[in-house]
């Protein structure tokens, strides 16, 4: 543990033999797999919890299979709602992918029996906006439960997920490390679009957000850690600036939105830019830029008006890139 920002660090554990996952909550919560060095019983499942930080801790086993706990996560609106994930070793004709929940801060667990995976658990998730609403992520993708684990549905991105983050203000912004780069969902994990450019691994073992200066930080396998800009998709590497190296359009922040909404845009080369607002007929509603820009990022504003001035009715819109032989939409919503 650290209290100075990480410049010096206390040892607060030496009764686990193997911890995996980490979680802090109203109290200190540790997910783990462990095991009786002395006796060479079975790896056991197990949570330590701690209620005076860090000084003692209670381990409560959650089977009695040879297993290990690799994942935990707390419902950041509901502290008492807890889950744990890992993996089941072959052992009298049972194995696979394992989650255990609790509802009133670890006293007791239940085990959620319909997970469809038989791999290992590597990263869960509680979305904040929905308590009944889980994400887990194992080495053959990625599942989702939207009531409680009851019934589970997988997800389109089936590379292995190693840490999931989900945005704590954004509905359904969920960020995903995996094997093959950092992917973004904005429909709650039901498809992915790829972050992908400016890395120089795709190996990332994990993931954290900012989300008050929306800056995605990603821990690659041995080259180092690196950073994006989500309002610019300017990508860094150990403080070093890189340069766009395509074309794109940002999805507006915030969205939805009222009154204005910020636009961000990447020019790989100097092009003729045009940034159009449309409506779903196709209609022009405004031209925000059309220009010549050098290659670069770049942001506009759109104030929910048109090209007199005048406010435009709530509803979706569409905002058009052109630049050069590049184009893309993205959809805009407003809410007065």
């Amino acid at each position: 543990m650290s209290t100075t920002g990480g410049s010096a660090w206390t040892r607060i554990d030496r009764t686990m033999n193997y911890g995996f996952d980490i979680a802090l909550g109203s109290i200190y919560q540790v997910g783990s797999w462990d095991h009786d060095n002395d006796t060479q019983t079975p790896r056991v499942m197990s949570i330590f919890k701690s209620i005076d930080d860090g000084e003692s801790w209670v381990r409560h086993a959650l089977t009695t299979l040879n297993s290990e706990a690799t994942a935990i996560a707390i419902s950041p609106t509901n502290t008492k709602i807890i889950l744990v994930g890992g993996y089941v070793w072959p052992s009298k004709g049972v194995s696979g992918s394992a989650l255990f929940k609790s509802s009133n801060s670890g006293d007791t667990w239940n085990e959620i029996t319909t997970l469809a995976s038989s791999e290992v658990v590597n990263t869960c998730c509680i979305d904040p906006f929905d308590t009944n609403k889980y994400y887990v992520g194992t080495f053959d993708g990625l599942f989702l439960s939207e009531d409680a684990g009851e019934n589970w549905s997988s997800s389109t991105l089936n590379s292995n997920i190693k840490y999931l983050k989900v945005h704590p203000t954004i509905a359904n912004r969920i960020f995903a490390a995996t094997s093959d780069g950092v992917f973004s969902s904005e429909d709650g994990g039901y498809s992915w679009s790829e972050l992908n450019v400016g890395l120089t691994s795709l190996d990332i073992n994990s993931i954290d957000l900012d989300p008050q200066n929306n800056i995605l930080y990603a821990g690659s396998n041995g080259d180092g850690v690196f950073k994006i800009d989500l309002m610019t998709g300017i990508r860094e590497k150990r403080g070093e600036e890189t340069q766009p190296a395509m074309y794109s359009l940002m999805q507006n922040y915030p969205n939805p939105f009222n009154p204005s909404t910020t636009i961000g845009y990447t020019l790989a080369k100097p092009s003729n830019v045009v940034i159009r607002i449309v409506n779903t007929k196709g209609q022009l509603v405004k031209t925000l830029t059309n220009t010549y820009q050098h290659a670069g990022v770049y942001y506009v504003r759109w104030d929910g008006d048109d090209e007199f001035g005048q406010s435009v009715a709530n509803g979706v819109y569409m905002c058009q890139l052109k630049a050069g032989d590049y184009r893309q939409i993205i959809k805009l919503m407003l809410i007065q």
